[in-house]
């Protein structure tokens, strides 16, 4: 049979490989779509749960009690108020940046920074680009009286897990551990448990659980919320970079918080 109608080998190869080509831009547009709609639901998520932190941070009533005389962990130093509550955290010198970053163990925007940006911003500290420094509050013991004032047992711990140098791991641990349903809190074996679980372990973790049972940094703890109060920390999580307060989404996204980082140590350098 004839087949005048039929193209050229080239021809079909040719239509072929244009039609595989526009196949591939295709997937790869609506790969890129799926991204950009993830990230902006990742993003509205990320954005709300900050705002369960605010709202709670401005019902309750400020802490005033101020102890000067208060047994500080290793290493706190002052904020902007002169008030010593922070923990330092990273390799960088007096001369980088520093990032006075606010949290509360049970906030779950707090543990949803944790889990969305925790290592970019221990690497920048670790890089000695920031001085990075954790500052604990309690507020949300006053919003979930069931948790048991976990807030503030957690932030006891906390200081006790300072002491034995392993303030990065505890840190870590408990916000990967925040419970399901917010409220439920944190048991005094939970945290003695994470503390062994962060390396603390053998005669290390007898001193961890005496500065824990005995309540060692409670006047540290209230220190710290007063300090809070006293800068005006709207919520948690709230970060201040040379004194500045974050957009709150920066520090959750790695390259925005690296631009600013960069661009508050050319200031200095000015």
């Amino acid at each position: 049979m004839a087949q005048k109608n039929r193209k050229p080998a080239g021809d079909l190869a040719a239509k072929a490989a244009a039609a595989r080509a526009a196949a591939e831009a295709s997937d790869r547009r609506r790969t890129r779509l799926i991204q950009l709609i993830g990230a902006a639901v990742v993003g509205a998520v990320f954005i709300g749960i900050i705002g369960i932190g605010v709202w709670g941070r401005q019902a309750n009533a400020p802490q005033t009690a101020l102890d000067p005389n208060a047994a500080l962990p290793a290493g706190v130093t002052a904020d902007a108020t002169g008030i010593p509550s922070g923990v330092p955290v990273g390799t960088a010198g007096d001369d980088a940046p520093l990032l006075d970053l606010y949290e509360d163990f049970q906030c779950p925007g707090c543990g949803a920074l944790e889990a969305r940006n925790g290592e970019g911003l221990l690497a920048l500290a670790n890089d000695g680009k920031v001085r990075l420094r954790w500052h604990v509050m309690t507020f949300l013991d006053n919003s979930l009286p069931a948790s048991d004032d976990s807030s503030y047992r957690a932030s006891l711990a906390f200081g006790c897990a300072v002491d034995q140098g392993k303030a990065v791991e505890f840190h870590t641990l408990v916000f990967a551990n925040q419970p399901a349903e917010e409220g439920l809190g944190f048991s005094d074996e939970v945290l003695i448990g994470l503390a062994e679980e962060a390396g603390i372990t053998g005669d290390a973790l007898a001193e961890f659980t005496d500065c824990y049972e005995s309540e060692r940094y409670q006047r540290w703890v209230r220190n710290s919320d007063i300090a809070a109060q006293q800068r005006g920390v709207p919520g948690t999580p709230t970060g201040y970079l040379d004194g500045q307060q974050l957009d709150s989404t920066a520090l959750g996204d790695q390259a925005t918080l690296e631009r600013l980082v960069a661009a508050a140590a050319a200031a200095r350098e000015q």
